[in-house]
């Protein structure tokens, strides 16, 4: 049996497959390599697409808690960004974000998610 919050990641995904457009590939959860340390870490779901010549990785990152997500989060989500890469990071939380989470958020171009705002 899934836990709670695997459960949630996989909702996440499939809600973000309904929404992709053609070509685009979701995977939940994935493995990306660090461009820093070469080993591959894990990601709740990512979304590659090329348009053009040119490849995109979109992360998302999942968390199922019982308070809003704060900016500790967000700082670690930006590291992971540059680290592995990616163009772009979702964060989707249940319970929403500080104000201080938020402003961090949109200085550092990590993009935030309820699952009320991915819902067709």
């Amino acid at each position: 049996m899934e836990t709670h919050w695997k459960e949630f990641e996989k909702l996440v995904a499939r809600i973000e497959e309904t929404l992709l457009p053609t070509g685009a590939i979701i995977k939940s959860p994935d493995r990306v390599r660090d461009l820093v340390t070469g080993k591959k870490r894990e990601v709740d779901a990512t979304i590659k697409h090329k348009i053009g010549t040119t490849n995109f990785l979109i992360a998302l990152e999942c968390r199922k808690r019982i308070h809003k997500q704060n900016i500790t989060w967000i700082e670690q989500l930006v590291s992971k960004k540059k680290n592995i890469g990616a163009d772009k990071i979702i964060a989707v939380a249940t319970k929403g974000f500080s104000n201080e989470a938020t402003k961090y958020a949109s200085i550092n171009g990590i993009e935030l998610r309820t699952i009320n705002e991915i819902s067709p």
